[in-house]
């Protein structure tokens, strides 16, 4: 079972309130709320794509799979005569894809 609160924000911004009706005086003063929750932050700062907002894991997964292309295409340069250019590039993407898939099993 999993206990720990991750509804707390992240990064909270200061808000101002006035005549806010836990305040009897009625004098202006700041309230510490908003911003990204702490899971999104983590899933962010991990690059794990399980933020609770699909459109965040989406970008998550589009950064992971850019990064994996791009050091697939290095190994398939470092070969001798791995030529250049498209083909590469394509190869380089199917096997970002290919790990992608595997780390989701």
């Amino acid at each position: 079972m999993d206990t720990h609160d991750d509804s707390s924000p992240a990064f909270p911004t200061l808000e101002q309130r006035e005549n806010y009706k836990h305040n009897p005086e009625g004098d202006t003063y700041y309230v510490s709320e908003g911003g990204m929750s702490l899971r999104q932050y983590a899933a962010i700062k991990l690059r794990v794509p399980d933020s609770g907002l699909a459109w965040l894991d989406e970008m998550i997964l589009a950064s992971r799979r850019a990064e994996y292309a791009g050091l697939a295409m290095q190994g398939l340069l470092s070969r001798k005569g791995s030529g250049w250019g498209d083909p590469v590039a394509k190869e380089a993407a199917k096997e970002a894809d290919l790990l992608i898939a595997g780390l989701k099993k």
